[in-house]
């Protein structure tokens, strides 16, 4: 398919990113049978995640307390940054011969989705679901 004598193969980058350049997209319903309309990209704000009008500060307190009550392990990497460590495990005492105790961490089977898993329990006690 050509577009005024030329592939879209032939368009280089300067071509392509230029404001003046139109970019088309198939239509279904185009009344001149060209096949072709012109495409105007619409500004949109995307935002993925939880939106807060709180204070930095408090916003990690109650993080860091949503993350505590899930046992999540983490190490900060700055003020607003930190890598989180979350196994799901029960502690379980078992008496030695030696009339000593040991207490043996076992790991609960991880499920397929451990991220998504534990999105929902961190979004759950934070009370947003």
């Amino acid at each position: 398919m050509a577009l005024h004598g030329r592939s879209f193969n032939q368009f280089t980058s300067s071509e392509s990113a230029s404001p003046s350049t139109r970019q088309y997209l198939p239509a279904s319903n185009d009344s001149q049978g060209s096949g072709l309309r012109p495409y105007y990209p619409v500004e949109t704000k995307w935002a993925l995640g939880l939106q807060s009008r709180a204070q930095p500060r408090e916003i990690m307190i109650k993080v860091l307390k949503a993350l505590q009550e899930l046992n999540v392990c983490w190490k900060k990497n700055g003020h607003y940054n930190m890598k989180c460590r979350w196994c799901p495990v029960f502690p379980q005492l078992y008496k030695t011969k030696d009339d000593k105790y040991l207490l043996d961490m076992q790991r609960v089977t991880r499920p397929q989705l451990l991220f998504l898993d534990f999105c929902a329990a961190f979004l759950t006690n934070l009370r947003v679901l």
